[in-house]
């Protein structure tokens, strides 16, 4: 009997553990979306194969300094559209990531592509995230307020890196 006793008060506390401990484990959390609406992600993702499975994500921090940035959080993206704000006037690093899984599990692998963007007032950006066939491109374009033509602009590299 002592025995029983003692293998459920250590269950017990390892699912004490867990609980506590499994959320501290995450290394993301969501993103707070409290600016204007200024990024525009559309999103397309599809696989090559029936066993597996795609995912995007966007990753958002802030540039504090020379090659340094601040973790703000994390957008899961679907396909079709997610509009995001960010702040306007401050560099953000975006970093886009896309997963695959297998649906039988034992294989996974991820891979992202980012840049930086300093949003204008009052600017609109578009961006197209796609993971296609092993395939994956990011293109971020800018439109003025005034619905001028759209210009798409190069991936930018952190500086100082």
């Amino acid at each position: 009997m002592k025995v029983m006793l003692r293998k459920r008060g250590l269950s017990g506390l390892v699912l004490l553990a867990a609980v506590f401990w499994l959320p501290a484990c995450s290394s993301t959390r969501p993103y707070h979306d409290v600016y204007q609406k200024n990024l525009e992600i559309h999103t397309k993702t599809k696989s090559d194969s029936i066993l597996l499975k795609v995912g995007a994500s966007l990753h958002v921090y802030r540039v504090t300094g020379p090659c340094k940035v601040e973790y703000q959080g994390t957008i899961g993206l679907g396909d079709g559209l997610t509009n995001v704000g960010i702040p306007v006037g401050k560099p953000s690093y975006l970093s886009f990531e896309f997963n695959t899984s297998g649906i039988l599990g034992g294989y996974s692998s991820s891979t992202d592509t980012s840049t930086v963007i300093t949003p204008s007032p009052g600017h609109r950006y578009r961006i197209n995230a796609s993971y296609v066939d092993s395939i994956y491109s990011v293109e971020v374009a800018v439109q003025s307020p005034h619905g001028g033509k759209r210009t798409v602009l190069p991936l930018q590299k952190l500086s100082g890196c």
